[in-house]
């Protein structure tokens, strides 16, 4: 009676840590370390506070509030049933299921720090992302499951929280994934038709980057909660965007599980390319006559080049602003172009001097991919940058 009195006595405890948010310290023997990664025993997670199950192959955590079920040797794992892809796979070690530390805790609205004191890991509980949340003049004070997306980074972003069916318009240009094809349109970013969007009855307007304030005001006065964002300047700012749509929704574990595996693959392909050299890139926003335009240092596509092993050429740019006679003096080792603007940059007389259109380096890109801040421009976009100057390093990629 005593041994179970003292066994309830613990967990009631860890729960009472878990919810006054006291630093939990991981015990080492939780812990299997492999390359860069750190995996957390699931057999100890109910040391933790957390619900465990194991059935059919799936292994379930639960912390009373969201479900996170993992399978064996796979990147996969599900939030509440929508799926996210994780840097690694789950492995199995002797009669271990071994789950990947961060993403999991991450997505339990915990940081995994370095503790100075007993030089190990310890676990950090976050305060909840809770309304109103506020960006700029626009507030939204409650959550919505009726939703207007005013542009293509914003209807990625909502499918994949796994909200892609409380989207109820979408613009012409939000073309991916195939489903948001089913979403009534409204027209373009800046000019959307008011009376569509209105007739479609959503309760929240999300815009980003092209959006005129008239017509957002016009969408308020009809009885719309707004919200709309910049585009953002780095990957922290993509997180916090996500974070704040993935509140408005009611999806803030989602959220959390979709930065953290985001998070992950940057880490791993960092990691792999730090010491590598640098070649410079030059990515092409606009070209011809209406003057040079590229992504600037104060572009989240700076640190994406970073990250992937390049020089961005254009990190001196006045905004996206350039000058061709800056491009001529940089002489970039490639020229990263969208669709429209390759046979200019590859045939255009004013072009025709830089190194990278004499040695076949300019090399088409997916602009929908590198000018929408969204999961994408990770799960894919790494990987298309790494293909063409670091393509060895892919094959050591787990993801």
């Amino acid at each position: 009676m005593k041994k179970r009195f003292l066994s309830l006595l613990f967990v009631v405890l860890m729960l009472f840590n878990v919810c006054y948010a006291a630093p939990v310290s991981l015990n080492a023997k939780d812990l299997v370390k492999e390359s860069s990664r750190t995996y957390i025993e699931f057999s100890s997670l109910k040391d933790y506070g957390l619900k465990t199950e194991m059935k059919d192959g799936a292994y379930t955590v639960s912390d009373g509030k969201a479900s996170l079920v993992f399978k064996k040797n796979t990147n996969e794992f599900t939030v509440n049933g929508t799926k996210f892809a994780m840097d690694t796979k789950t492995k199995i070690k002797g009669n271990e299921f071994l789950i990947p530390l961060r993403t999991l805790f991450e997505t339990l609205n915990y940081n995994v720090v370095y503790d100075q004191k007993t030089k190990g890991l310890k676990l950090e509980k976050n305060k909840e992302n809770t309304l109103p949340v506020k960006e700029d003049t626009y507030t939204v004070t409650k959550t919505h499951k009726k939703v207007a997306s005013l542009a293509p980074s914003v209807t990625e972003i909502m499918f994949d929280l796994g909200a892609g069916d409380m989207l109820v318009t979408r613009t012409d240009y939000c073309n991916y994934p195939a489903a948001a094809a089913k979403i009534t349109s409204v027209g373009s970013m800046l000019e959307p038709s008011i009376e569509k969007v209105i007739a479609q009855k959503p309760t929240v307007v999300i815009a980003e980057t092209h959006f005129k304030e008239d017509v957002l005001n016009q969408l308020k006065k009809a009885g719309m909660e707004i919200i709309a964002f910049n585009t953002p300047n780095s990957m922290e700012e993509t997180y916090a965007s996500i974070k704040t749509i993935a509140t408005i929704v009611d999806k803030n574990y989602e959220g959390r599980a979709l930065i953290s595996t985001m998070k992950g693959k940057i880490a791993q392909v960092s990691l792999k390319t730090k010491n590598l050299n640098k070649p410079t890139a030059y990515i092409v926003v606009g070209t011809g006559e209406g003057g040079e335009y590229t992504h600037g240092k104060t572009s989240f596509m700076n640190e994406i080049l970073n990250i992937c092993g390049y020089t961005n050429a254009g990190a001196d740019a006045d905004g996206f602003k350039y000058t061709l006679e800056k491009l001529i003096k940089k002489n970039p080792t490639y020229l990263l172009t969208p669709g429209y603007a390759t046979e200019t940059v590859k045939t255009g007389a004013a072009y025709k001097g830089l190194s990278a259109v004499k040695n076949g380096k300019v090399v088409q890109i997916n602009d929908d991919i590198f000018s929408r801040a969204s999961n994408r421009v990770v799960t894919e976009g790494l990987k298309e940058l790494l293909k063409i100057a670091h393509p060895e390093v892919i094959k050591d990629l787990d993801f």
